[in-house]
């Protein structure tokens, strides 16, 4: 005997209605939290909350000090030299001493600021000495000679020394609150230099002065002004990324506009430094998977495909899945003639008929409903209303019996 056609119970899925939706939505952004976690590791990132500000309001403390530089570090750098603006023969004053060659690494000798009397007179020079002010005043030059001298006449070596031993580790703010203190004292800093560039004068004992900017790690956007009195080797003239030791002697604050200043924005500052610096021949490091990730163009890009990439599948996935059900539920729906519901079982034709008969229909045999042989005046056994045949085979099948 033929039977329908059967159906199979749907799986059961481990997720119902939107909570898979809800899960995937769940995991993007946890991978998006993941990768904001990595990037913020950069400290790169926090400058604009862990660099310092500017210097707070005291009796040291005067000047622009609501300037905010930016975030860059290159950007900050300024649009022209402020220092030295007045044309000068460095170092012309005092005594010369030998004339090596021009350039050469040698100290020349002569007295430095461990002489009392080179001290005393640049205690009286520093008077004319004014922070905030644009470019190197002709009556400041004084001052700023004897600094270069004092440099010139020591090695780096002995600059480093001397200022490891001579002066506590300084940051940016203490330029600005103590300047009056750190005037002609020795300090040291590691520095990021970004920018070399050549001085038109050289000192009367033949060397090269440079005007170089960097920053430190804690200063952030907040630049250093540096006069060099010679190069280190391997130490190029431009725009650099240089990782260098600076020790000199702290001028004063200087004034500036950076590149990407606009017409009415407040001037930066800088510490004005006087010394020299060698190079920190460091092994560039390996970065990890997870900050060449954060930091290289190509990883970030990497990461942004491979996250469409894989949202784009869960939502063909979820789609498909969906349009699946939706087309399963609409063949349930609409069934062929014959055919039985998914819930019910197959049934027979001895089946069908036995319920046809329990349905109403009359079966050979039944009685019919209004007694034995049906009440009179009845077509048939009795069902129907009376009619044209009120005495016709209902009352001769009667007369018969």
């Amino acid at each position: 005997m033929p039977r329908g056609p059967r159906h199979r119970p749907l799986p059961q899925r481990m997720f119902q209605g939107g909570e898979l939706l809800r899960l995937v939505s769940l995991i993007t952004m946890l991978g998006l939290i993941v990768l904001l976690m990595v990037r913020f590791r950069d400290p790169s990132m926090w400058r604009w909350l862990a660099a310092e500000e500017g210097p707070q309001a005291g009796a040291e403390a005067a000047g622009p000090a609501d300037a905010q530089p930016p975030l860059d570090a290159k950007q900050a750098l300024p649009a022209s030299s402020p220092v030295p603006k007045v044309t000068v023969a460095a170092a012309s004053a005092g005594p010369p001493g030998p004339s090596p060659a021009p350039n050469a690494d040698a100290p020349v000798a002569g007295p430095t600021d461990e002489d009392p009397e080179e001290w005393e007179a640049f205690t009286e020079e520093r008077q004319a000495l004014d922070d905030f002010t644009f470019f190197i005043q002709r009556e400041e030059m004084e001052a700023y000679d004897r600094l270069v001298r004092w440099a010139v006449r020591q090695p780096f070596e002995r600059l480093w020394q001397r200022a490891h031993q001579e002066s506590p580790p300084v940051v940016f703010n203490d330029f600005v609150q103590h300047r009056n203190k750190l005037r002609g004292k020795l300090v040291y800093l590691d520095l990021h230099l970004r920018r070399v560039l050549k001085m038109p004068e050289k000192t009367r004992d033949g060397f090269q002065l440079y005007e170089a900017w960097g920053f430190t790690h804690q200063s952030g956007g907040w630049l250093y002004s540096l006069v060099l009195v010679d190069l280190p080797p391997g130490l190029r003239e431009g725009d650099v990324q240089e990782h260098v030791r600076a020790a000199g002697y702290f001028l004063k604050l200087i004034s500036y506009h950076s590149a990407l200043s606009k017409p009415g924005d407040r001037p930066l500052y800088a510490p004005v430094l006087i010394g020299r610096v060698m190079r920190v021949q460091a092994p560039a490091p390996v970065p990890s998977e997870t900050e060449w990730l954060a930091s290289s163009p190509t990883g970030r890009l990497l990461a942004v495909v491979g996250f469409i990439a894989l949202a784009a599948a869960i939502g063909l996935w979820q789609f498909r899945s969906l349009a699946g059900r939706r087309r399963r539920r609409r063949e349930g729906s609409i069934r062929p003639v014959g055919s039985t519901p998914r819930s019910q079982p197959p049934i027979t034709v001895e089946d069908w008929l036995d319920q046809a008969g329990n349905d109403g229909m009359p079966r050979l045999g039944d009685s019919p409903p209004g007694g034995e042989l049906g009440a009179p005046g009845r077509n048939g056994h009795g069902h129907g209303p009376q009619g044209l045949f009120d005495s016709g085979l209902d009352t001769g099948s009667a007369r018969g019996e």
